[in-house]
């Protein structure tokens, strides 16, 4: 969300962006973030796609790209065939609705399941120590 602050009160500036081997110019919008660039989500959400990758290739891309792979990738995720995320993401409503990730009418495999029920425990919980358990009980 950092991200999104620094947007605020963007203006356009001409930029170098990388397509096909070949740098070309278009015009993006000008921010504290140099990697933004809505113009050029879709290209970046087509590249994704086009094969299998993990989070080192999503980063190499975005940066030769000159795109934001957090927020290229989150938002090529309606459009992807399968998903592979931490499955506390997964557990998480307001990740998932932060993602665009929708149960309904999906198959979800779990790998690792066996520590399924902890990860639950511990996103459904939390710790509290002596001091903080007096500072309610003061109140």
């Amino acid at each position: 969300d950092r991200c999104l602050d620094m947007m605020k009160g963007m203006t356009s500036k001409k930029v170098k962006q990388f397509y096909e081997n070949n740098f070309i110019k278009i015009k993006a919008p000008e921010s504290s973030c140099h990697a933004y660039n809505p113009q050029f989500g879709t290209l970046y959400r087509d590249h994704v796609l086009a094969i299998v990758r993990d989070v080192e290739d999503l980063i190499e891309l975005g940066r030769n790209m000159n795109s934001c792979p957090y927020y290229g990738t989150r938002d090529t995720i309606g459009y992807a065939e399968v998903v592979v995320l931490p499955y506390q993401s997964l557990l998480s409503k307001e990740t998932r609705e932060v993602l665009g990730i929708d149960l309904k009418n999906n198959i979800v495999i779990i790998d690792e399941a066996h520590n399924l029920i902890e990860s639950v425990a511990q996103l459904h919980s939390i710790k509290l120590d002596g001091s903080r358990i007096s500072q309610a009980n003061a109140q």
